[in-house]
């Protein structure tokens, strides 16, 4: 049983960040985890055949004053607002202010010794990790030129994992 319908429950409940593009309530999703749209670099929205969404989206969130030289909001185009190979350090590569969901998992290790004679026991052990098989979410994708920026795309937990050990002492 998979852990979607409950998913973000585990989360520390913190305020909303609307001017750093968070949205930390219970509108985070998978497929947007933060305000995406507040990034010109992100492409996620841009295609050649239809270049509407993305220009429209630069119209709402960069000043005229700040588009580069020679642009307007017609012709711009994702790769105007990255920096040159020269540059170092104008856009950040990763923006590690961004949070994930807290670990959240339940682990279970039950053991019984059993007395062979004086001197020898055999000791059975039984490790249940992520014993509810509940799903923990990985951390968005904070690379603003990946297609997945603002996407949770993998699990951070493993599935539920049952190990078996036995020990004989003498």
């Amino acid at each position: 049983m998979s852990n979607m319908s409950r998913y973000g429950q585990a989360r520390v409940r913190l305020p909303r960040f609307a001017a750093l593009g968070l949205s930390l309530d219970d509108e985070r999703t998978r497929e947007h985890w933060f305000n995406t749209g507040l990034f010109p670099r992100a492409q996620y929205d841009y295609s050649l055949a239809n270049p509407q969404p993305y220009r429209d989206r630069i119209r709402k969130i960069v000043p005229a004053q700040n588009l580069p030289p020679g642009k307007t909001y017609d012709t711009v185009v994702p790769t105007d607002f990255q920096p040159a190979g020269f540059h170092t350090r104008v856009f950040p590569a990763r923006f590690n202010w961004l949070r994930g969901d807290i670990m959240s998992q339940i682990d279970l290790n039950i053991a019984r010794e059993f007395p062979i004679t004086e001197n020898t026991r055999l000791e059975f052990r039984t490790d249940f990790i992520n014993l509810l098989n509940s799903v923990q979410w990985n951390n968005p994708n904070t690379d603003p030129t990946e297609t997945e920026f603002g996407q949770v795309t993998s699990q951070y937990n493993t599935p539920r994992w049952i190990q078996f050990q036995m020990r004989l002492t003498f």
